[in-house]
């Protein structure tokens, strides 16, 4: 697929799509294809522009919208297209195997609002991926780095180039790193399972400063609520999360960049009861421990560091 111009698409300009996902014939792998010298301008763009369109968009969709833990697309090449003004991201690669991305020019991204946007590539579940000499370009306003990566392995980074606001940044794949709470116990209220009410998150550096900040119960770029962390709730103009499921563990993610600067967690809120403590762990270590003795709104700073 190569040498054509694409402007205005409602959907990903150029999808390579496998998978058995809805009421279509089913769609065998993907394997070697080569996507070169496209002229990419406003896809998803159009008046009836579906969710989160790229440039270029590879994936696989597999039945009952599960994950796909295979690689059932392979030998993919992506080369020397120039994407401008996207309403997402300029690429997205998922499910496949030995791919090669050199030489793309992306500009100007993520011109529409979706969670967690902000990258000029979106990797995940990718095996032996090679990225090399690709430039992205855009302000801070629409971008927050080179790329973002989840449940990939065997990548190859190399000559790439990010410029933000006209400042070259080091272009890197970001991906989540957990904070997990793990809670002493948990209080029954309806068939909920309640530990820490959370109005608000910030990270600090070893100086103090801000790295970032999160109102939780609004949608945030930056942070991604896992596991044990129930949805938005609202009332008196507040927002707020729950926290604590029954298995007592609730998890928040932030780029792994961010983690590794950042020594100190703030929360804002409340507990359920008194008398509940919580171990906060970072990649597996415990970082520091809390107990809450009243459940008046406070704000609690946690280490996070082991420096």
């Amino acid at each position: 697929m190569e040498n054509n111009i694409l402007v205005g698409t409602h959907l990903s300009a150029i999808e390579l799509h496998s998978g058995t996902l809805g009421h279509w014939p089913p769609k065998g792998g993907i394997r070697d294809v080569t996507v070169r010298n496209n002229t990419i301008r406003r896809p998803g763009l159009g008046l009836l522009a579906g969710y989160a369109p790229f440039g270029i968009l590879v994936h696989h969709e597999a039945p009952g919208g599960n994950s796909t833990e295979s690689h059932p697309n392979e030998d993919i090449t992506i080369v020397d297209n120039d994407i401008e003004t996207s309403a997402g991201a300029g690429i997205e690669l998922s499910d496949a195997k030995d791919v090669i991305v050199e030489r793309n020019d992306l500009r100007d991204l993520n011109r529409l609002d979706y969670s967690n946007s902000g990258f000029g590539f979106r990797i995940s579940n990718l095996s032996g991926v090679t990225l090399s000499e690709n430039t992205v370009t855009g302000t801070s306003e629409a971008l927050s780095g080179f790329g973002f990566r989840t449940d990939s392995e065997e990548i190859s980074l190399s000559n790439n180039e990010l410029r933000i606001d006209g400042e070259r940044t080091p272009a890197r794949l970001l991906q989540w790193e957990p904070v997990t709470l793990e809670f002493s116990r948990t209080v029954t209220v309806g068939d909920r399972q309640l530990a820490f009410s959370c109005f608000d998150l910030r990270l600090f550096d070893h100086d103090g400063d801000v790295i970032r900040e999160v109102s939780v119960g609004e949608t945030e770029d930056g942070v991604l609520f896992g596991e044990g962390v129930d949805g938005q709730e609202q009332a008196d103009g507040k927002t707020w999360r729950w926290l604590g499921p029954e298995d007592k563990i609730s998890v928040v993610k932030f780029f792994d960049t961010e983690l590794a600067d950042a020594t100190t967690l703030e929360m804002r809120g409340y507990p359920i009861e008194d008398g509940i403590s919580a171990t906060v762990r970072v990649g597996g270590e415990t970082t520091d421990q809390i107990s809450w003795d009243t459940k008046e709104t406070q704000t609690y700073r946690l280490s996070i560091s082991d420096i």
